[in-house]
């Protein structure tokens, strides 16, 4: 349990690194910030496919247990 609000809370900040990838201006300060916020949108697939639930797969969209 402790794991998966581990989990969600890195998805969440990656999130927020994905949204101020998309809100930050266009100049020279970007240019140098962005390197450092483009780790974000790799985390936030990862974390995404590690928290799918496998019954959303296996049991026809279905996450609740059978």
């Amino acid at each position: 349990m402790a794991k998966d609000r581990y989990l969600q809370a890195l998805r969440g900040l990656a999130i927020s690194a994905v949204v101020l990838i998309h809100c930050l201006p266009q100049c020279a300060a970007s240019v140098a910030i962005r390197p450092f916020l483009n780790f974000s949108v790799a985390l936030f697939l990862f974390l995404s496919g590690v928290l799918t639930d496998e019954r959303k797969f296996n049991g026809g969209g279905s996450s609740t247990p059978h």
